[in-house]
């Protein structure tokens, strides 16, 4: 955890003395970075539930086979 720390403070340290074009291209570059990961987690929740979703639907399936495989036993 220290040079995480120590890193975030040099990262302070530049912003203060940096241009306001070189503040702007990080923010920038921050916020871009912020988002795609952000919808990298969003698109992979998305498709857990989708698969989810999927093997709930053949489980329901297989009960409605098996009870009318019973039905047509009996």
């Amino acid at each position: 955890y220290l040079s995480l720390l120590f890193l975030l403070f040099k990262m302070l340290n530049y912003l203060m003395s940096a241009s306001r074009a070189s503040k702007l291209t990080f923010l920038a570059s921050l916020a871009f970075t912020g988002f795609s990961v952000s919808f990298v987690l969003w698109t992979q929740k998305s498709e857990r539930d989708a698969v989810k979703q999927g093997v709930l639907a053949d489980i329901e399936r297989q009960k409605l086979y098996e009870e009318t495989l019973q039905k047509r036993a009996a």
